[in-house]
């Protein structure tokens, strides 16, 4: 079952989340992506960045606490069992260092 259209435009409070350096390195680690960027104090401090940077998909960390008010908000009646991801959108503007706090919002646009 969709989503009631009534609900499109609805948007949820935005969440701020602080890079930890030693999450970053975890994050890396568990996907196997051991560019010295993201793992390597030294290196990283010496390279454009001067500082670890985050992989990319590191988004998906953050942004997991962003979608749980969606789910458990009441009024959407949603049905988990159910649920199928359509998409999101990511727009990055610079990479994620650590020490950054993000902060990330949901709307549902369809």
């Amino acid at each position: 079952m969709a989503i009631d259209t009534k609900f499109v435009g609805k948007t949820y409070p935005s969440y701020t989340y602080e890079v930890g350096k030693e999450k970053i390195k975890e994050y890396a680690k568990a996907i196997k992506n051991l560019d010295p960027h993201y793992l390597d104090d030294d290196f990283a401090a010496k390279s454009k960045y001067g500082a670890i940077i985050a992989p990319p998909t590191f988004a998906v960390v953050f942004g997991a606490y962003l979608i749980e008010p969606v789910f458990n908000d009441k009024d959407l009646n949603l049905n988990m069992a159910m649920l199928v991801h359509g998409e999101q959108e990511l727009e990055f503007l610079e990479v994620v260092k650590a020490g950054d706090a993000i902060t990330t919002g949901a709307k549902i646009i369809s």
